[in-house]
């Protein structure tokens, strides 16, 4: 990143670098040469159950990520964070014992995680990107039907026709609204 940096600035462009990893990926290192740490947090993929999900990005958010920039004014971001509609459970990292365990991917799941977190994110200042706006019917190449994982596809509040996908919430915060 520093060699990134250095190109630029010699190119008379100067602005600020960073990148985006998995939440657990990050070390001190980058983290000291980044002008922003941008982490990707999935409680979907970790088979945390909806109910505790928002929770529990929070916490592996503070506990992985926020520290590593303690006493600067590095930017944090959860550069990915959200659920998909549809594809089977994760029970990460083990197989599900039952259709019902683990992370679900749903409609109603969708919805249950994107009320908790974008209402907790507005009270508790936390930035991030819901990932994502429209599903990729590309990714299918991911998906693993034989162990019940169709999801890859499946994480856009959008189909891929561009139209809000059936059933969906956008959640009410009480008024507040992100500035």
């Amino acid at each position: 990143m520093q060699e990134v940096k250095s190109q630029l600035k010699a190119m008379g462009a100067d602005m600020p670098v960073a990148t985006s990893d998995l939440g657990d990926d990050w070390t001190p290192e980058l983290a000291r040469v980044a002008d922003a740490v941008m982490a990707n947090v999935h409680p979907f993929f970790a088979g945390v159950p909806v109910k505790d999900a928002a929770s529990w990005t929070w916490t592996f958010w503070q506990g992985h990520n926020v520290p590593l920039t303690k006493g600067t004014n590095t930017p944090q971001i959860i550069s990915e964070v959200g659920w998909p509609s549809g594809g089977g459970n994760n029970c990460n990292p083990n197989p599900c014992p039952s259709k019902t365990a683990g992370s679900i991917a749903g409609i109603t799941e969708l919805n249950q995680f994107m009320a908790d977190w974008v209402c907790q994110s507005l009270s508790n200042g936390t930035d991030y990107f819901w990932f994502e706006a429209f599903d990729e019917p590309w990714k299918s190449v991911f998906n693993e039907p034989e162990l019940n994982k169709e999801w890859e596809d499946k994480w856009g509040l959008m189909g891929p026709d561009r139209a809000l996908k059936s059933g969906l919430k956008i959640p009410d915060c009480g008024g507040k609204t992100a500035t």
